[in-house]
């Protein structure tokens, strides 16, 4: 506002005016709170009468005539004009074709839309007549939205063709008085902000902020945030019949359209971030009824406010849209608050989000106004836009028929997921008016046939498997290719004859001890052929081999020895260990000369393919291992069903590296051998070598390899250059994008095998390409994944869940553990049943050790949701993810980014918590090339990678380099013996936190003064100290003034500590040009202060 003598008044800006004018000075070209209304006029148009009415309404109505100004001020304030003139832009497009006429509106729209208006100069409006043919005009209205509410718009309109009319009859408007914005305003500022204070404290206590964007899978990566946002939207009509049901039913509940509306829109988000604490943002009306003339007032009424909605699944729907309601009721006594000052209640920064969707309910339908008598006009083809700031926005218009509008950002959500979404809160609002006495697990996302449909997604994986063990498929191969050698072992080889005799002799002298069928027996061998003639020996014998790792600790071992109540132990003189109790120990490289002497033929024991082939440890939540009991048709399902995806033949040869007491070490140790090809053997110390491994590779040409990506990762790290006719099987842990890429670059194929124990090794399988994303890919031959909620209801697709798998190779279940099994070993018919999630073993069941299932469900806990594609996508455990200032978090999302710098070889995020129970996010880092020159250096690099890809709470606050990470035997990185650093620091050399530098010491300055700090660490955020948006516009502003260059908002967020935004600034000018341009403007700061509060004296 320039001209002083022209301003009419000053006064404060309501809560959402203040919102909406920072997000518009942070991205003044995003289009963001911008609204077009569009509209066609048909007939003989009266231009002088038109401009006149636009006039007239900007007299009128003050808001119409405001600017706001905010800069070296403490609040900003909104500017009042006394004479301001309307902008009316004529435009003449009656040349064009209709088909370019549509062209250039569209471009028309979007131009204007991206300029925005000069916040500080009004009027805030812009209306474009453009003259389409003689009778025939396009109007655009534009306005920013600091201006006015939806609920305004058809107040204004209503009073144009009122004031049009007048005008085209020579007549004067005669309109009734107005209640002027500024009483709102006054009315605001008496309000008691102390008891809201409490109220909002209640209601957000112990909340979980929502980002559903987290939860959905994002359309790209944002790889540049400065990269332009596009928001596109989508509607779906319920139709008459529908919109009638809905009224009908709120009516019968007692409560709004909007409530049942707000309620759908809740469920909706509960399903897919699998919480039951849901908040988002609600659009209320915010026109206080005490305010005299409330309903007929034009200004910036509304509000967003935090909408928490509590979905516990069991429920009744009507008491639960009651207690909606009433909550409803409850917060419109305070929906006057501020969101910022509802953030700080929070006890959330504002560098932390309470929620990234909106809902707004319109009940005042534009085109009724508009269409409303022009007497010599006709209006057509109305067409209203806008954009929030927000990624997803419902807007949700009452009408005869109710409209569902999501706008969405199209960097975050594809048009499919929105599709989705938008059919999915349908089915929810028709399903909440039909069961209105079920409870709120029951109102699934997808219709009955839907949830039928999803059952069957990608479980077409029947094939038959011979009615033949193990054991049986190796002797059958050993009479084809007798002589071809199946195992090389430290230059010595075991042709087919040789190792199926050897095995056969082993089960005859079992079973001349008496060893009965099932009977457990332990396997504590180094690793040579003995171990898989061992292996065999058992089987044959109808025993159950149980694996024992000798590099295992002698504690862990004495428990699985006595747990599985074995008969014998299988081992050889120098591993005698005397620690293994009153089992009986049999030395086989002792008992040689005597075993030599058994038969060499095939024993007359026929394995059922229910009868048990082995019992597997793995590590258990109590502290103590789990056996999983494996039945032999599960291990045959797997090895025939890899064999033929794999395209595994007699030529290839596999380099067995996995530690025997890791279940894929089965598939290793047995696979070649069905087919005719070689199992390459070496010793354990080869594993944990990689140039040892790199030479095994070569030396024996090896065509097939499995391993988990810690130890592909090691081999890179040593500069392993991959292998052209090499398979490359990945498993046991999940595998990253960048590991992905850099196999498949060098070799033959790459495979990611997904499975748990309890599923039989593997249970998913995906061959990856170029480019492409890493799944888990489809269930293997047999074997059925569903994807299903709490409730054992499947989910849709897009929608994460917990898989659940059946099949062929579900395990027996745990040993001994019948409780345990129940747990977690549910039979396939509890699916889409009320008794779903209270299914128990009966009684007689439970006494039974192992009992026995028939086709059960294996509850993995691992989270995972279907694609469009039909693949899965892995997604974590439910039990790894972690939660920080209550933001839900998986570690491996952090991971995955680390180790997509070019340096990081590898990564690992772990959370650990102080004397204070302070939660912190801390990285273990190993770098491709060692030692680091500069460790500081490189990870200020990581973070500035972090900061650009994550939001702060995922940014872990100290970098750890590690020589290698620890291991557990079987290959996975072992998080539990991590270093936990002794104090949190932002870097892992932080012995300097104070200011250093000129422009360090000054942003440190201005810091203390906006938050009241004697102190701040060039290493804190801004956030976390308590800044928030109005904050940072008062910082942009000094920084201004210090450095007389204008610094973005969207700067200010990206570098929230001291320490990064001083190194942006030096970046953005010359370093010493600036420290100059700081030297000469600390001399001007006090003389600065005085103007600064003359001005002040002069607005007061």
């Amino acid at each position: 506002m320039n001209n002083r003598n022209n301003i009419e008044e000053i006064y404060p800006l309501s809560p959402m005016q203040q919102g909406m004018l920072f997000h518009s000075l942070y991205a003044p070209l995003s289009g963001a709170y911008v609204i077009q209304v569009s509209y066609e006029l048909h007939g003989d148009l009266n231009i002088p009468a038109f401009e006149q009415t636009w006039q007239y309404l900007l007299n009128r109505h003050s808001v119409l005539r405001t600017a706001f100004v905010w800069e070296n001020l403490e609040q900003p304030l909104q500017v009042v004009g006394k004479q301001v003139k309307c902008n009316i832009t004529h435009l003449d497009w009656q040349n064009y074709s209709s088909i370019i006429q549509q062209q250039k509106l569209k471009i028309l729209l979007e131009k204007q839309r991206q300029q925005g208006f000069n916040l500080s100069k009004s009027p805030l409006m812009q209306v474009n007549l453009i003259q389409l043919a003689a009778t025939l005009y396009q109007v655009v209205w534009s306005y920013h939205h600091l201006l006015l509410d939806g609920w305004s718009m058809p107040i204004l309109l209503k009073e144009f063709l009122k004031i049009y009319n007048g005008y085209n009859q020579n007549k004067i408007p005669n309109l009734s008085p107005i209640t002027p914005y500024r009483d709102y305003i006054a009315w605001l500022q008496k309000q008691d902000n102390q008891e809201a204070e409490t109220f909002w404290k209640q209601q957000l206590n112990n909340l979980n902020p929502l980002i559903l964007s987290d939860s959905l899978p994002r359309q790209k990566e944002l790889e540049n945030s400065e990269s332009k946002q596009v928001y596109i939207e989508q509607t779906i009509n319920l139709s008459k019949q529908q919109t009638e049901q809905l009224n009908i039913f709120v009516k019968q509940q007692q409560i709004t359209l909007n409530t049942l509306v707000q309620a759908a829109f809740s469920l909706l988000l509960s399903h897919y971030s699998g919480e039951t604490d849901i908040v988002f943002g609600a659009v209320c009306a915010g026109r206080p009824t005490t305010l005299t003339g409330f309903e007929s007032m034009v200004g910036m009424f509304i509000n967003t406010l935090p909408l928490r909605i509590s979905t516990t699944p069991q429920q009744k729907l009507n008491e639960w849209l009651k207690s909606i309601h009433q909550q409803q009721i409850e917060i419109r006594e305070y929906e006057y608050c501020s969101l910022i000052d509802i953030q700080r209640w929070s006890g959330f920064p504002a560098s932390t989000p309470l929620f990234d969707t909106l809902v707004v309910f319109e009940n005042y339908p534009v085109e009724q106004n508009l269409k409303q008598s022009l007497e010599t006009l006709q209006i057509s083809n109305i067409q209203t836009s806008e954009q929030t700031n927000y990624p997803l926005t419902l807007y949700a218009i009452a009408d005869s028929q109710l409209s569902l509008r999501l706008l969405y950002d199209c960097d975050r959500f594809s048009q499919e997921t929105i599709t989705q979404l938008l059919q999915q809160l349908e089915n929810l609002l028709l399903k909440m008016v039909s069961q209105d006495n079920c409870s709120l697990w029951e109102l699934s996302l997808l219709s009955s046939e839907e949830q039928q449909q999803m059952l069957f997604v990608g479980n077409g994986t029947a094939k038959e498997i011979p009615n033949l063990s193990v054991y049986e498929l190796i002797a059958k191969q050993a009479q084809q290719t007798p002589d071809a050698t199946a195992i090389v072992f430290e230059g010595e080889t075991l042709t087919y004859t040789e190792l199926n005799a050897k095995a056969n002799q082993i089960a005859h002298y079992l079973h001349q001890l008496g060893i009965q069928s099932e009977a457990r027996i332990g396997v504590y061998l180094e690793r040579s052929p003995l171990l898989i003639i061992a292996l065999l020996g058992i089987l044959k014998a109808g025993a159950v081999y149980v694996p024992l790792d000798p590099i295992y600790p002698s504690e862990r071992l004495q428990f699985v020895v006595e747990d599985a109540q074995m008969t014998l132990l299988l081992t050889e003189t120098s591993l005698i260990n005397n620690n293994f109790g009153s089992v009986t120990k049999i030395n086989l490289d002792e008992k040689a000369q005597i075993i030599n002497q058994e038969p060499r033929d095939n024993l007359e024991i026929k394995a059922s393919p229910r009868q048990l082939a082995y019992l597997i440890y793995t590590s258990g939540s109590t502290g103590t291992p789990k056996g999983v009991m494996v039945e032999m048709r599960s291990l045959v399902n797997i090895l025939i069903g890899l064999q033929e995806e794999l395209g595994i033949t007699a030529t290839d040869k596999l380099l067995a590296v996995t530690t025997i007491a890791f279940d894929i070490a089965a598939l290793e140790l047995f696979l070649p051998l069905i087919v005719g090809g070689q199992v390459v053997l070496t010793k354990q110390t080869v594993l944990a070598n990689p140039n040892q491994l790199e030479a095994a590779i070569e030396e024996y040409q090896i065509t097939v390899m499995q391993a988990t990506p810690a130890t592909w990762k090691l081999l890179l790290a040593n500069g392993w250059n991959g292998k052209s006719n090499l398979k490359v099987l990945c498993g046991g842990e999940a595998l990253d994008n960048t590991l992905a890429q850099q196999l498949l670059t060098t070799n033959q194929e790459v495979w990611n095998l997904y499975g748990p124990t309890e599923t039989t090794i593997w249970s998913a399988i995906k061959k990856l390409e170029i480019n492409e994303s890493v799944t888990i890919g489809h269930p293997i031959a047999n074997t059925q994944f569903y994807v299903l909620n709490q409730y054992l209801q499947p989910v849709a697709i897009g929608v994460s869940g917990e898989l659940y798998i059946g099949g062929t190779g579900v395990a027996r279940g745990y040993w001994g553990k019948p409780d345990l099994t129940a747990e977690r070993f549910l039979p396939n018919n509890v699916m889409l049943t009320e008794e779903a999630s209270n299914f128990t073993l009966s009684k007689e069941d439970k006494k039974s050790s192992s009992p026995v299932l028939p086709n059960p469900l294996y509850k993995t806990g691992d989270r995972v949701r279907y694609l469009t594609n039909g693949d899965l996508e892995y997604l974590g455990r439910f039990d790894n993810q972690v939660k920080i200032r209550g933001f839900r978090i998986e570690l491996g999302e952090i991971e995955a980014v680390l180790q997509a710098h070019s340096e990081i070889s590898q990564a690992v995020v772990n959370i650990c918590e102080n004397e204070r129970d302070n939660k912190r996010l801390i990285a273990y880092l190993v770098a491709k090339k060692q030692p680091i020159i500069d460790e500081e250096i490189l990870i200020k690099e990581l973070r500035k990678s972090l900061e650009i890809k994550l939001p702060v709470y995922m940014i872990p606050c100290a970098f750890i380099v590690l020589d290698k990470l620890p291991l557990t035997p079987n290959g996975k990185i072992n998080r539990k013996v991590l270093l936990v650093p002794n104090e949190f620091s932002t870097y892992s050399r932080n012995t300097a936190t104070l200011p250093q530098t000129e422009i360090e010491h000054e942003i440190a300055k201005i810091w203390q003064e906006l938050l009241h700090l004697e102190q701040v660490s060039i290493y804190d955020n801004f956030f976390d100290l308590g800044g928030h948006s109005l904050l940072v516009v008062r910082m942009q502003g000094k920084l201004r003034h210090l450095l007389n260059q204008e610094i973005p908002l969207i700067e200010l967020f990206r570098y929230p500590t001291i320490n990064s935004l001083a190194a942006y600034l030096s970046k953005v000018d010359d370093s010493n040009s600036i420290n100059q341009e700081i030297e000469s403007r600390i001399n001007q700061l006090e003389t600065g202060k005085q103007r600064l509060r003359q001005r002040r004296q002069q607005i007061n």
